[in-house]
């Protein structure tokens, strides 16, 4: 049981957290009208901030953080994903014992018993499929 002094320090410091301000990149900007905030939590995934990290001192107006934010939207890395290669491979180290079963069956034809452990069963498929491999160099 805690006390209540240990209670409001714990409630403290999660809500300093929530507003922590980064270190590395302290300011997002307004894809809208270009103004600065600071880089916190609540912020950063905003869906009208971005992480600024453009020119910064007291001389810089928003016409130029306009500038640089247009060509950092256009710069911003696509999301590409292979959905047919993560189709294709089948995770031995996080599959259960049913899954090794069928894919056993499926893959190599080949009947695993069910009552053995599960990493027994790992290494059961790891050599079906070394062997398979080897027997297609062959």
């Amino acid at each position: 049981m805690i006390t209540e002094q240990q209670e409001r320090n714990l409630s403290n410091a999660s809500a300093n957290v929530k507003h922590k301000q980064d270190k590395v990149n302290p300011h997002v900007i307004n894809i809208h009208d270009g103004r600065l905030m600071p880089n916190t939590p609540r912020l950063r995934v905003h869906k009208d901030y971005r992480i600024y990290t453009g020119p910064k001192g007291p001389d810089i107006g928003a016409p130029e953080r306009l500038r640089w934010l247009a060509g950092a939207l256009r710069q911003l890395p696509m999301k590409v994903v292979n959905s047919k290669a993560e189709a294709d491979t089948f995770d031995v180290g996080t599959a259960t014992k049913d899954e090794l079963v069928v894919f056993a069956q499926d893959e190599f034809g080949h009947v695993l018993d069910a009552s053995k452990d599960v990493r027994t069963l790992r290494k059961e498929v790891m050599a079906l499929a070394t062997s398979v491999a080897e027997s297609e160099l062959t």
